[in-house]
């Protein structure tokens, strides 16, 4: 062997060619997240995973392992962690090697008792056939583009010419040939959606369209006469007004339109119906009978007793937006419904090419009759009182269907797309094939027919699915498990009865089953199960390959620390109470404290309780059912009053007095400005004052554009329009006052324990349907707790409540819950452990700092003492947490948020005491802290909620959630640190020892951090082989993991190579930390693709977007103020291998 070629084997194996292929792994990783983003997994498969560039990079991988190995030999014992690290690296590779080769992964969908043997791989194949011959040709995950390969001599020449991933088909308008009718392209809009259509006056099929809530039509008139015939009369509808009215039930039935203007007696009450609007529709702000056709109709109706008098207007589509005026106290109408009949859902909308060649647009109605408004290209058209606006984008005399391939409307809905080419001579068919599509091509020799499907494989048995079942949360639509009862029959004959579920996968024949998903059932009430088949015989040889490469971490970690450079430096000389030179560091920390004091102090005075007149706390405790769970009324109450007011405590009214306010004085507080509205196009829509955040139930239901806007919006969905921004914001409005017109009705006060077969409490407007003794008795007292809110009498409220008290639990069989449970998370919300914890954390920090100023060891003590507490308040809430749901408290963004800062914390105290000083206390109190407070603060969902089916019935959730959750508390401790050293080596560039110290602080917790994230990938692995069947799917939150993970032991391998210094180290502590933010929160938020869907939402980017840039500034600075200073012997801390 030549010297040159042994230098480069040797080179193979050092330290500087491991970080290039870190380097590199990180760059294809991050590509393969984003192109998976942007275009599905079978695109990143086929742009990076799937490549034989990127299997040569894992190939290089293991050759620098096992090099760097042998470099080594003979090995000394503080090296034998290096070598089981590497040779477990190693082993991992070869056994995804055999799953990749060996394994074989498909779905299978069965519909209830219907049976299959074949499973569709994730590999596809294309069938083809021509003149009587068939063959088919394997095709991979990723297609490659070339000539298709057949056997047969005369078979035709196909090539894939193109490849298209995460598209859908779509069909538009374009130029026609002779013969061919006209078409237009519209464009219709209203403030709530916007849709786009074209029509072919001259074809059926494409002549009339539904488009959201009207029709469209495209006719050709041939003489003005036909204009008249085509508009038919306009409709109308006869409806029934159901009343209620007193305790007793009486009901009265209006009949409408003909008791229009005629006085009807019930008791001492006269009811008169003085309008009825069958085609009612909001123009501007008032409310009209203007519409095209009766959509919503409303009636008004004047109710009067004695000196008493109420004019109500009912709307029968929408009696959300029900107005009532001249109420007072309980009003005389307790219930008030709109029955309409012939209700049509759509207007018809006909645009017409007249005789001369000009559009004209006509509705139904006969203000429009015989004449209609003209449409011209580009010139927007309202149509009259619909609220809509047509647009005509193009006109075309001649025109046909075009199609094309567009990105899909919702990322991840499309399917991957191959264009194939066959030439027979001079002549070339071509054509686009949708995954599990079939495709003609036509020759002059016949037609070629090409099926693009999955590869099947046949399995050794056959399933049959018996049944299949959706478990739900007791009272509520989230589904809690997915289950299918199968039998499978073997070659054999025998029979195995068994049930799948999420998490519970089923081994059989060396397969393992797992529930991956199902549809639900049609019209037939038959539904389909979607199982996942696996057979990997890799995945053993994985597992031992993870659980050698934790304990190999762990040993390494274990036996490197870097003492010499983690030694406190003396108070004397340059240590870190060195006071020379700190005048900019002490003013910098004078003003952080007053930060500190501005955030922790209105945390804490936040925590008293309003003052209530009424003793509404004796309810706290009553059991409701409520997001899929049962909790405290208050709980309950304040989760309802943040969702409307965005506060916890409003004008002095807390959660049970918002509560009960809006229940039994409710034309008190739907007066009130309470209701958030934060979107200012909305309200500029609404006619409302931009300035105004809060407005009230009245203002905002009384609004004739609010309801034209959520009408809209509500339709808009099943019609496959797209809503616009204002409408969606109108939503979320419309989603508070339904909360409080649940609490105003009693319909969400799911207070009842009954029998039913789905769990399902009854509310207290069920109790008036309810003729049983005790309903009336119930009702009775609730009349009475009523009567007391009204007149403020506390002793005649806390009697009535506890006769009714009495009464549920009579009535409840033993259904209520545990008191201690209800007590428990009381305790929970009354403690406000998190609150208190992030400014006790924070007010630690300051003492902490006074102490490095003065030296006062009073200071040191409280500040120490403060961030105790803080810590043991921090625990607290997470027990307690833990206990009230009865699993681990990390499955949503909130809990993982409080989580990590509590390890942050943690972690900071206990290396502290390990290694001394209190740098590490002061840094992780404050990067702790800030966590929390995020928490908080943000508008995060803070409720305990029930798990979904994929997170449930596994405790694969705790551990590899809070695992990975340590190692990002470990890097984010290593970031605040760096800030430390960052600050040290620019204020103070004499302090060699304290920069040599935090630097080993901070490469100790990187360490620490990397044995978490490789247990936390380990169990991550694990975890999704039981509920996937696959351990590793380059998914972009697993991806992410991975890069993290490099990034950290770039830093390591930097670090011993020699080419970060201690200020180095600051530096990459910061920056591999963004690496953390964009695996946390980047790729639920800004990916948002993957298996990880659970975990996906929106918004925080500009939050994040300012750290970032604020973080990129520091760095900037940093580097341009930077001043070498010189390194004592020793200083370089840790090397990774012996």
């Amino acid at each position: 062997m030549s010297d040159r070629s042994f230098r480069a084997i040797r080179f193979a194996g050092r330290v500087h060619f491991t970080m290039i292929l870190l380097a590199v792994g990180i760059g294809l990783m991050v590509v393969g997240t984003v192109v998976e983003s942007r275009d599905g997994a079978d695109a990143a498969w086929s742009a990076v995973y799937g490549t034989l560039a990127f299997d040569l990079f894992l190939a290089l991988i293991g050759v620098n392992l096992v090099v760097a190995v042998v470099n080594r030999l003979p090995l000394r014992r503080s090296q034998w962690p290096f070598a089981l690290t590497h040779a477990s690296i190693v082993l991992l590779l070869l056994g995804a090697l055999v799953s990749r080769t060996a394994g074989r992964e498909g779905v299978v969908a069965i519909r209830e008792n219907e049976a299959a043997r074949e499973m569709d791989l994730e590999t596809a194949e294309l069938r083809i056939e021509w003149r009587g011959n068939r063959e088919t040709v394997q095709l991979g995950r990723a297609p490659d583009l070339g000539p298709v390969r057949l056997a047969t001599a005369d078979a035709p020449e196909l090539r894939i010419v193109d490849v298209a991933h995460d598209k859908e088909l779509r069909v538009g308008l374009g130029e026609g040939k002779d013969g061919d009718g006209p078409g237009i392209g519209i464009l219709l809009r209203s403030p709530s959606w916007n849709r786009r259509e074209w029509l072919l006056a001259e074809r059926p099929y494409f002549r009339r369209k539904d488009v959201g809530p009207v029709e469209v039509e495209y006719l050709v008139a041939q003489d003005e006469e036909i204009l008249r015939d085509w508009l038919p009369a306009r409709s109308c509808t006869t409806a029934q007004l159901m009343m209620s009215f007193g305790a007793g039930g009486e009901n009265l039935q209006v009949d409408l339109p003909g008791d229009v203007g005629i006085e009807k007696r019930i008791g001492a009450m006269s009811v008169l119906a003085e309008r009825y609007l069958p085609h009612a529709r909001v123009i501007g702000q008032e409310l009209t009978d203007d519409s095209e056709s009766p959509v919503n109709p409303a009636a008004i109706v004047t109710v009067r007793s004695g000196d008493r008098a109420e004019t109500h207007t009912v709307f029968s589509q929408m009696p959300q937006f029900n107005l009532v005026k001249g109420r007072d106290g309980d009003g005389l109408v307790r219930g008030i419904t709109l029955v309409a009949n012939g209700v049509k859902d759509k207007t018809l909308v006909r645009v017409i090419a007249r005789p001369d060649g000009r559009h004209w647009v006509q509705l139904q109605a006969p203000s429009e009759r015989g004449e209609g408004w003209p449409l011209v290209v580009d010139r927007p058209v309202v149509l009259g009182s619909l609220g809509i606006d047509i647009v005509l984008e193009s006109a075309l005399a001649r025109a046909q269907p075009t199609v094309e391939l567009v990105p899909a409307g919702e990322r991840g809905s499309g399917s991957q797309w191959i264009k194939v080419a066959s030439r027979d001579g001079e002549s070339v068919s071509e054509g686009w094939i949708q995954y599990g599509a079939q495709h003609s091509l036509r020759s002059e020799d016949g037609q070629v027919t090409l099926t693009y499907a999955p590869r099947r494989f046949e399995l050794p048995f056959t399933i049959r699915l018996r049944s299949f079942a959706v478990d739900y949360h007791q009272g509520s639509p989230r589904a809690s498990q997915y289950r299918s009862h199968v039998s499978l029959t073997g070659d054999d004959g025998g029979v195995i009865e068994a049930e799948i579920a999420m998490n519970r996968p089923l081994d059989h024949q060396g397969y393992r089953i797992f529930q991956s998903s199902f549809v639900p059932a049609g019209s037939d009430g038959v539904a389909t199960t979607v199982l996942t088949v696996s057979s990997d015989p890799g995945a053993s040889i994985v597992y031992a390959a993870m659980v050698l490469l934790v304990l190999g971490v762990a040993w390494y970690v274990r036996g490197h620390v870097p003492a010499r450079s983690m030694r406190v430096p003396s108070r004397t000389g340059a240590g870190m109470a060195d006071d020379s030179g700190a005048g900019a560091a002490r003013r910098i920390g004078t003003l952080a404290s007053g930060m500190v004091l501005a955030f922790a102090l209105p945390s804490l005075a936040a925590q008293e309780p309003a003052a209530v007149d009424l003793p509404v706390e004796a309810t706290r405790a009553w059991p409701i059912q409520g997001g899929g769970r049962v909790k405290p009324l208050e709980v309950m109450a304040q989760e309802w009053i943040v969702a409307v007011t965005g506060k916890r405590v409003i004008d002095g009214c807390d959660p049970l007095g918002f509560l009960w306010g809006f229940h039994f004085t409710p034309d008190e507080l739907r007066k009130r400005p309470w209701l958030v509205v934060d979107s200012r196009i909305l309200k500029l829509a609404l006619g409302l004052p931009a300035e105004t955040r809060r407005f009230s139930f009245d203002e905002l239901l009384g609004n004739p554009s609010f309801q034209a806007l959520v009408e809209g919006a509500r339709a808009a969905p099943g019609a496959g329009v797209e809503l616009t921004q204002v409408a969606r914001d109108a939503l979320v409005v419309y989603e508070g006052l339904e909360v409080v017109a649940g609490i105003m009705d009693g319909s969400s006060l799911r207070i009842l324990p009954t029998a039913r077969a789905d769990g399902t409490w009854a509310s207290l407007a069920e109790l008036r349907d309810d003729g049983s003794e005790t309903a009336r008795r119930m009702l009775a007292s609730l009349q009475g707790m009523s009567d007391a809110f009204r007149s403020k009498s506390p002793a005649d409220f806390a009697t009535q409540v506890a006769e009714f008290e009495r009464l549920v639990l009579q009535s409840s069989g033993g259904a209520l819950p545990e008191r201690s449970a209800l007590r428990t998370e009381l305790l929970y919300h009354d403690l406000d452990a998190f609150g208190r914890a992030w400014a006790a954390y924070l007010l630690g920090v300051v003492f902490l700092f006074l102490f490095h100023r003065r030296r006062s060891r009073w200071t040191a003590v409280v500040g120490r003492g403060l961030i105790a507490v803080g810590c043991l308040l921090h625990s607290t809430g997470i027990i307690l947490r833990w206990t009230i749901s009865g699993r681990a408290p990390v499955s949503d963004m909130y809990e993982s948020l409080v989580f990590m800062s509590w390890g942050i914390v943690a972690l900071g105290l206990g290396m502290g005491i390990r290694h001394g000083g209190r740098v590490f206390a002061s840094c992780a109190a404050a990067a702790g802290s800030i966590v929390l407070m995020i928490a908080e603060m943000l508008p995060l969902d803070s409720a305990i909620n029930p798990l979904l089916p994929v997170l449930a019935h596994t405790a694969w959730l705790s551990v590899h959630v809070m695992t990975v959750m340590l190692s990002y508390s470990a890097f984010a401790l290593a970031m605040a640190l760096g800030h430390v050293a960052l600050g040290i080596q620019l204020l103070r560039p004499g302090s060699s020892g304290s920069l040599a110290y935090v630097s080993g602080l901070i490469h100790r917790t990187i360490q620490i951090g990397l044995l978490f994230l490789t247990a936390g990938i380990v169990f991550g692995a694990m975890w999704a082989n039981e509920s996937w069947g696959r351990y590793w799917g380059w998914d972009p939150k697993e991806t992410w993991s991975l890069v993290t993970f490099f990034v950290y032991l770039l830093v390591v391998h930097a670090r011993f190579a020699g080419w970060l210094g201690h200020f180095g180290m600051a530096m990459a502590a910061i920056v591999g930390f963004l690496s953390v933010v964009m695996t946390y929160y980047g790729v639920n938020f800004l990916l948002a693709a993957g298996l990880h869907s659970y975990g996906f939402s929106d918004g925080g980017v500009v939050g994040a977007g300012i750290y970032v840039a604020v973080e990129c500034g520091v760095l900037c600075w940093a580097i341009a103020q930077r001043r070498p200073i010189a390194l004592p012997p020793g200083a370089a801390g840790l090397h990774p291998t012996g």
